[in-house]
């Protein structure tokens, strides 16, 4: 039964999300964080977060000055502050709601990209596209 339940709780994560939980896959350390956190029934996992950002969109001349290069390595920083606050200001979370934190983490994540816009001088129409491309729950191993 409670298998049954984790199942249908991945659900309500993205594909490549779930994917990347049941496979285990290594993570890319350099554009990852790696939270512990523990669920309501007591078990402590490691929840792993990955970003992906567009770096150089095709068009415009505004990707390659130097205020939006000081952008965007601000922001490839400052995620990771933001997805580890987001997730240690739970002390418990429920299995159920990983999909609100993950939702709660893009917001903060979107906060932070228009304070650095504001920040570098960069025009508010100006995309800054990112994924939140792997968000899975691992359980640690001990030796």
């Amino acid at each position: 039964m409670k298998k049954v339940f984790l199942l249908c709780a991945l659900v309500c994560l993205t594909v490549s999300s779930a994917e990347a939980g049941f496979y285990s896959q290594s993570y890319d350390a350099s554009g990852s964080v790696a939270v512990a956190l523990q669920l309501d029934n007591k078990e402590i996992y490691n929840l792993i977060i990955s970003i992906e950002l567009l770096r150089k969109p095709q068009d415009g001349k505004v990707y390659e000055s130097d205020n939006y290069e000081n952008m965007m390595k601000q922001i490839s920083v400052g995620w990771q502050n933001v997805a580890i606050q987001k997730t240690l200001d739970l002390k418990t979370i429920k299995f159920s709601d990983l999909c609100l934190l993950k939702s709660n983490i893009e917001k903060g994540i979107s906060e932070l990209i228009q304070k650095a816009k504001i920040k570098n001088g960069i025009s508010s129409d100006v995309e800054v596209v990112y994924s939140l491309s792997n968000f899975y729950l691992l359980e640690p191993k001990y030796n």
